[in-house]
């Protein structure tokens, strides 16, 4: 397993890449135990209507008070960690140093399944949250460029990839999963964060 540390440069977003993270047995376990949770397809307004959201999500956390806001529109709320979502938070927190609260899962079920550009920002996660990310099926194009400036970065996660997102990123960098220009399978991904509990 090989680390690539994308943080050459100052217009390089601070993250870490660690491709092959998981070994394909157990990424393809992760998956198929990702596959049979409970997922649910959110709705977000836009314009005043409610808009099916291009995914599906879950959340998992160490306490029922857990609940995250997004768009002004979206709350999701804490579920008890399955076993297999929480060894592999341990691994993911040995490998990086940080310690997690929570994880959030996105399911694209397609190529049309998609994320629009955003900050994990949000109050609840703390100042200059760390969030690591692993990808488990389909690889999907992962895009980054700073606030307010059109430069993109992209890389393509692949079935065990880790992503490590630095305590900077959220600062000045948004991030995108967009629609395949190519038809393919599944992805499950599982992002782990802090979370200051009141």
């Amino acid at each position: 397993m090989q680390q690539l540390a994308l943080l050459a440069n100052i217009d390089s977003p601070p993250v870490q890449y660690w491709p092959g993270f998981l070994n394909q047995t157990q990424a393809d376990n992760l998956l198929e135990q990702s596959l049979a949770l409970n997922w649910q397809q959110n709705q977000m307004k836009m314009f005043g209507r409610p808009v099916p959201l291009p995914r599906l999500e879950s959340m998992f956390g160490d306490s029922p008070k857990i609940f995250y806001t997004y768009s002004s529109s979206v709350e999701l709320h804490a579920k008890p960690w399955p076993i297999f979502l929480s060894e592999l938070r341990a691994q993911v927190e040995a490998q990086t140093g940080y310690r997690f609260k929570l994880a959030i899962g996105n399911q694209y079920r397609s190529a049309q399944d998609s994320i629009g550009y955003h900050a994990d920002d949000e109050p609840t996660l703390g100042i200059r949250p760390a969030i690591a990310s692993i990808s488990l099926g389909s690889t999907r194009s992962f895009k980054m460029k700073r606030k307010n400036v059109g430069q993109t970065h992209s890389f393509d996660l692949s079935h065990g990839d880790l992503l490590l997102m630095e305590p900077s990123c959220q600062d000045n960098w948004v991030h995108a999963v967009p629609k395949a220009s190519r038809s393919c399978g599944v992805r499950v991904n599982w992002t782990f964060r802090p979370y200051l509990l009141g």
